[in-house]
């Protein structure tokens, strides 16, 4: 098989390419054909050039909760493969999957498909979510509520913060009610990378996340209640001038009843 491999941020793809060859056109094409059998580096994020690979396999774009649509989007307009519509994959709503079977000998010489396992794409992104969000509680939630529920805390608040934003920064208020004096607050900065399973803000704000890492906590945790909300918080932080500024970011927060 003629093929060439794309090395894409780290990740190797091997393709056919008579498949890349579909947008002749396309910088992917261009690449290929530049190559001489060598590897080519694409500075890009791997999981949405795995959804454009797809996209040239099965004419469709089935974007994962698990991968951001504007960054598939915005690959396609960089390598210059044309498209007309994203449908974006809910968790609990996944559409049955395109399939397909390895073909060898007699089978594949008359184009039919063998019995071999069929591979199911859609419940194989689910499993990869749900990998990624039993990393977040593993390796994040679970120590720190481990630790508070030692020291008789009852209720915990986790707040995940886009990477660029540091505790230090914050300057909201972050508790309400009758619980203010009681509250326990926790920050998780997530960057996409490292032992929260490359969980970041973007990623949590998928269709569908949220609830699977509202259920998956509950089960994982072992605890009462798990209520997971959007949340606006007040940053200041200085500009370019040296001045100091305040500005409003999205947050997601976490609230474990432990008991």
């Amino acid at each position: 098989m003629d093929t060439t491999t794309y090395n894409v941020g780290g990740q190797r793809f091997q393709i056919n390419k008579a498949l890349v060859q579909k947008y002749p056109k396309s910088r992917l094409a261009s690449l290929a054909a530049k190559s001489k059998g060598q590897e080519v580096f694409v500075d890009a994020n791997p999981q949405a050039f795995a959804v454009i690979l797809d996209y040239l396999r099965y004419d469709r774009l089935l974007v994962p909760p698990s991968v951001c649509r504007e960054v598939v989007q915005l690959q396609l307009q960089e390598l210059d493969i044309p498209f007309a519509q994203m449908d974006q994959l809910p968790i609990d709503q996944l559409e049955p999957p395109p399939s397909y079977r390895p073909s060898t000998g007699a089978s594949m010489a008359m184009g039919t498909k063998s019995d071999s396992t069929r591979v199911d794409i859609p419940t194989e992104l689910a499993r990869a979510t749900q990998s990624k969000l039993n990393s977040l509680i593993t390796n994040s939630l679970l120590p720190r509520l481990r630790t508070h529920a030692s020291n008789g805390i009852h209720t915990l608040s986790f707040f995940f913060l886009p990477r660029n934003i540091s505790k230090s920064a914050i300057v909201s208020h972050l508790t309400n009610g009758s619980d203010a004096a009681s509250a326990t607050v926790e920050f998780v900065t997530l960057d996409g990378t490292g032992v929260d399973g490359d969980v970041s803000i973007e990623f949590l704000g998928q269709p569908g996340v949220l609830e699977e890492l509202k259920k998956m906590a509950v089960w994982r945790l072992s605890v009462k209640k798990v209520a997971i909300s959007s949340r606006d918080i007040t940053t200041r932080v200085e500009n370019d001038l040296g001045l100091f500024e305040s500005c409003s970011v999205r947050t997601i927060e976490v609230v474990v009843d432990i008991v």
